[in-house]
């Protein structure tokens, strides 16, 4: 259930990985564990898919437009106030941006990224599969 789910971020989470596809931030239920996670102060780092994009102020205003049947959050106690400020904190995030494709010998470097304490914005460089 999604209190369980919620609950365990809270409880039991050290950190979060949000794969950023283009829809991502338009799902409430990844919304809600993004907020959830940025309310408790759970490490939070973005794994961003080709075509992501980070919400600019237009998409943060009109958030309550774009999220369809925000009450179901509110139930779980989370306000838009609190999905404005998670949406925000998007950009100071550890962030990696994938390339549109990338070799196996990549996969070794995003889980390396993804288990370090390095730079705030990692990209790999753009490669073509052989």
């Amino acid at each position: 259930s999604l209190s369980d789910l919620f609950g365990t971020l809270t409880r039991d989470v050290e950190a979060l990985v949000v794969v950023a596809s283009p829809t991502v931030l338009t799902r409430k239920w990844c919304l809600g564990e993004i907020v959830t996670a940025n309310l408790q102060n759970v490490n939070t780092m973005m794994v961003a898919l080709p075509d992501f994009h980070f919400p600019d102020a237009m998409f943060v205003d009109a958030l309550e437009n774009m999220v369809v049947e925000m009450d179901e959050l509110a139930a779980y106690g989370l306000s838009v106030a609190d999905l404005r400020e998670a949406l925000v904190k998007l950009r100071d995030r550890k962030t990696m941006f994938l390339p549109n494709s990338f070799q196996s010998s990549d996969v070794a470097t995003i889980v390396d990224q993804l288990c370090s304490c390095s730079p705030a914005e990692v990209k790999l460089q753009d490669s073509v599969d052989g």
